[in-house]
């Protein structure tokens, strides 16, 4: 069988076979029946099942409920139909509700991050007061370092001190207009 080949051609006999295939796409599908017999067998088979439900109507006539089944339904209709009743407000919500309805289901995962939360407050806790002891515990630094720190930081007396010094103005030495120098400039 030509399944895969032929996939498309299939989901639009689909329509052919319940008349609802549009003009422009049917003589293009009716070529495709001439050449693939397997197409034309699966369109007879489509034509045979969708017969019966084209008029239903006419074929299910005769099918009526039994009087079980409409009392049923009519009782499931006017159930449906009952006002429930109103829940309370927010405010008067009772603590059995909220075990109920928040607690309960996810009881589990509740119990999980407490004790996940009692964990990290002991480790916290542990760690808060081990501070100091390690502060303390801590020795000097070496020569190196402290010679380091040292030279950056006289390294850094001399950049402030040299953004400090005051810059003189630049010195008027021509006393010709700045548009007979700039040409002078322009000239060179």
């Amino acid at each position: 069988m030509k399944r895969n080949s032929c996939q498309s051609e299939r989901e639009s006999l689909c329509l052919l076979a319940t008349d609802s295939l549009p003009e422009s796409e049917r003589c293009e599908l009716e070529a495709h029946l001439k050449r693939c017999a397997d197409c034309r067998e699966y369109l007879d088979q489509l034509r045979h099942m969708v017969a019966p439900l084209a008029n239903w109507e006419e074929t299910l006539a005769h099918i009526e409920p039994s009087q079980s089944f409409q009392r049923r339904w009519q009782n499931a209709v006017q159930s449906s139909a009952e006002t429930k009743s109103p829940r309370p407000p927010a405010a008067k919500i009772s603590l059995q509700e909220i075990w109920r309805e928040w607690l309960r289901p996810f009881r589990y995962a509740w119990a999980g991050m407490a004790a996940l939360w009692l964990v990290m407050a002991s480790m916290n806790f542990g760690l808060s007061r081990s501070e100091p002891a390690a502060m303390t515990a801590q020795s000097s630094p070496s020569p190196a370092v402290l010679q380091a720190f040292a030279e950056e930081r006289r390294v850094l007396a001399e950049l402030v001190s040299v953004a400090n010094d005051p810059v003189a103005p630049p010195s008027r030495n021509d006393s010709r207009p700045r548009s007979a120098r700039r040409a002078r400039a322009n000239a060179a």
